[in-house]
């Protein structure tokens, strides 16, 4: 049995046996699984998030690196 999420555009409809498992905030699109399935894939989505929450990427390290920078030149600048 093949158990494939379907993307679900804004103002689309979702097969009546399909629930939303999440929203995807960067795409604006929401990922749907099979009714039992949607739960274990949310709660999984939501467990993996909440552990990853502690850690701080290279990405979000750099972001912050450049936003203090931003910072210090404006205020330094005046």
């Amino acid at each position: 049995m093949k158990l494939n999420g379907i993307q679900i555009a804004e103002g689309e409809a979702a097969p009546w046996w399909y629930g939303v498992a999440y929203y995807s905030a960067y795409a604006d699109y929401i990922v749907c699984y099979p009714v039992p399935i949607n739960l274990v894939v949310r709660w999984s989505r939501d467990i993996w998030w909440g552990l990853r929450r502690g850690k701080e990427d290279a990405l979000s390290q750099a972001y912050q690196r450049g936003k203090r920078a931003g910072l210090r030149e404006k205020f330094e600048g005046e």
